[in-house]
C-alpha cells in the first residue's frame, strides 16, 4: 500500500491507497497557503505519519505527493507552485525523512490523470487527455498509452494555455490564461464582476453581509441551474473558453477521450452538457468527430490515487 498526498491551494488530501488505486482511508485538511512553505509541509508530516502508523507495520512502502506546479523529476524539487509561492524547495527530500519513507513528487493534475488512465476512464485509451478544473486548472495529456512529461516536465500544464484577452492577469503574470476564464476561481471573479453591475440576481451582492464567504462556485452553478439568468451568463463563459481550449487541445493530439476532472466536475450534468455544445459549435471539420467529453471515475479523489498509484509506478521501478 501507498500513502498519496494531494497538496491543493486550498486543501491537502490524503489517503492510504491500495495497488488497485481503492482508497482505504483518507483525510483532508486546509492549506492555509498564506503560511510559510516549511509550515504547511510539517503538517503534511504530521498527518502522514499518523496514517501511516495506523496501518500495519512496514504496510505502507511509498509515498506520493501531487503538487500545483512543475517539479525537477531528476531532484525531486519542486520549481516553481505559481498558486501557493512555493519555488525551489527539495520535496521529496523533506518527506522522505520526515516520514520515513522513500516519497516521489509530481504535478498534481499529471497524478490525477494517472489515476484515471491506471484505474479510472482512461485506462486502455491510447491517446486522451484529463484536465482538473478547481482552484486553477491542470491537465495530464496521453499519447501511446502514456503520461507525457515533455522536455522540461511542463507538458500538462494546460491551465496556462492563452485563449483570449481577460479583465485580470493570471498569478502567472500573463493575461489570458485558461485558468483565468474556466477555473473555480474565474467563475467567482466573474461572477462578482456581474453583480457589481444592475442586472437582477438571487446571488449575493457586495456590501452584504459575509459577502466574500458566502459566493462560492456551487452556490452560483445551483443558482445557474435553477434559471437564474446572471449566474448562467457566468457559467456560459466558463464553458465557453473551457471549450476553447479543449478544441485547442483536439488540433494537437486529437483525443479518443476529454476527460474532466477537480471541484468543478461536482456540477454535473448541467455543465457537462454545455460544455459540450459549446466544444461541438467549435469543430473545425464538421465531418470529423471530436473525442468524447466526459467526467472521469474519480472526481475529487484522482489527485490522491493518482499519487498513491505514482508511489507505486517509482517503487516498481526502481526494483
Amino acid at each position: 500500500m501507498y500513502l498519496g498526498i494531494d497538496l491543493g491551494a486550498t486543501k491537502i488530501a490524503m489517503g492510504i491507497i491500495d495497488e488497485e488505486g481503492r482508497i482505504i482511508t483518507s483525510e483532508r485538511i486546509l492549506t492555509h497557503r498564506s503560511r510559510p512553505a516549511d509550515t504547511v509541509i510539517e503538517d503534511i508530516v504530521v498527518l502522514g505519519a499518523e496514517m501511516i502508523r495506523g496501518q500495519a507495520a512496514g504496510s505502507i512502502s511509498a509515498a506520493g505527493i501531487g503538487v500545483p506546479g512543475p517539479v525537477d523529476m531528476s531532484t525531486g524539487s519542486i520549481i516553481n507552485c505559481i498558486n501557493l509561492g512555493w519555488k525551489d524547495i527539495a520535496i521529496e527530500g523533506i518527506l522522505s525523512r520526515g516520514l520515513g519513507i522513500p516519497t516521489f513528487a509530481g504535478n498534481d493534475a499529471t497524478l490525477a490523470g494517472i489515476a484515471e488512465m491506471e484505474a479510472g476512464v482512461l485506462k486502455g485509451i491510447k491517446t486522451g487527455v484529463f484536465l482538473t478544473l478547481g482552484t486553477g486548472i491542470g491537465g495530464a495529456v496521453i499519447c501511446e498509452y502514456r503520461i507525457q512529461h515533455g522536455a522540461n516536465n511542463i507538458a500538462s500544464e494546460i491551465g496556462h494555455m492563452i485563449v483570449g484577452e481577460n479583465f485580470y492577469n493570471c498569478s502567472c503574470g500573463r493575461n489570458g490564461c485558461l485558468e483565468t476564464f474556466s477555473s473555480a476561481t474565474a467563475l467567482i471573479k466573474y461572477t462578482r464582476r456581474l453583480l457589481s453591475g444592475k442586472m437582477d440576481s438571487s446571488l449575493p451582492r457586495g456590501g452584504s453581509r459575509n459577502y466574500n464567504n458566502r459566493i462560492n462556485g456551487t452556490m452560483i452553478f445551483n443558482s445557474a441551474r435553477e434559471g437564474d439568468a446572471l449566474a448562467n451568463i457566468a457559467v456560459d463563459r466558463v464553458a465557453k473558453y473551457l471549450a476553447i481550449g479543449i478544441m485547442n487541445i483536439v488540433a494537437v493530439i486529437d483525443p479518443e477521450l476529454i476527460v474532466l476532472g477537480g471541484g468543478m466536475s461536482k456540477a454535473g450534468d448541467f455543465f457537462l452538457e454545455k460544455i459540450r455544445k459549446e466544444a461541438a459549435d467549435r469543430r473545425y471539420f464538421q465531418e470529423i468527430p471530436i473525442g468524447e467529453i466526459v467526467y472521469g471515475r474519480f472526481g475529487q479523489d484522482a489527485g490522491l490515487i493518482g499519487a498513491g498509484l505514482y508511489a507505486g509506478q517509482r517503487t516498481r521501478a526502481a526494483v
